[in-house]
């Protein structure tokens, strides 16, 4: 896992030899924002696989009067 600037990047391998990708940023632009892409790629038969995640967590105060 490489972490920069709030970017975070992490490779893996698979038994089935596929190298699978994500990059995501969170906490950056929104606060509770987490946007991830990810790919996954089989070279030995050259297929690739690509999503974008965006999920956002709110959070609310409830005040009890």
């Amino acid at each position: 896992m490489v972490t920069f600037v709030g970017l975070t990047l992490v490779e893996k391998w698979n038994t089935d030899n596929n190298l699978a990708t994500e990059i995501s940023v969170e906490d950056q632009l929104v606060n509770g924002l987490k946007l991830s892409f990810d790919a996954v790629f089989a070279p030995q038969t050259g297929s690739e696989l690509c999503s974008l995640l965006a999920h956002l967590h709110l959070t609310s105060a409830v005040v009890a009067e």
